[in-house]
């Protein structure tokens, strides 16, 4: 099984939304996924998202575009595993599963 970290757009949070009673000293943050690959199946762990509101996004390019840039075509995803429901892992659903 092949497995491939998909990254597809950066921003800054503040420490203190990551870790409580932290400062607001910026942390950068990468916003990715996960593709796994073996031959007979394409899985998503995760969907990512195509915008994201209250975020400044910086070489932001979309899941989608991510997995062409690595050859795969939304429509050759069979699976796709949701770990949680923040709009970062699930948003990208609507744009992956239209299969026309």
């Amino acid at each position: 099984m092949q497995i491939t970290r998909v990254t597809y757009g950066y921003t800054t949070l503040p420490n203190s939304w990551i870790v409580a009673g932290a400062d607001d000293t910026p942390v950068p943050i990468d916003f990715s996924f996960f593709l796994l690959r073996d031959g007979k199946r394409t899985v998503l762990v995760d969907a990512g998202c195509d915008t994201i509101s209250g975020f400044v996004m910086t070489d932001f390019i979309g899941p989608v575009e991510a997995l062409r840039r690595l050859g795969v075509a939304a429509e050759e995803v069979t699976d796709i595993l949701i770990t949680h429901s923040h709009r970062d892992h699930t948003c990208g659903l609507k744009t992956l599963l239209k299969r026309t």
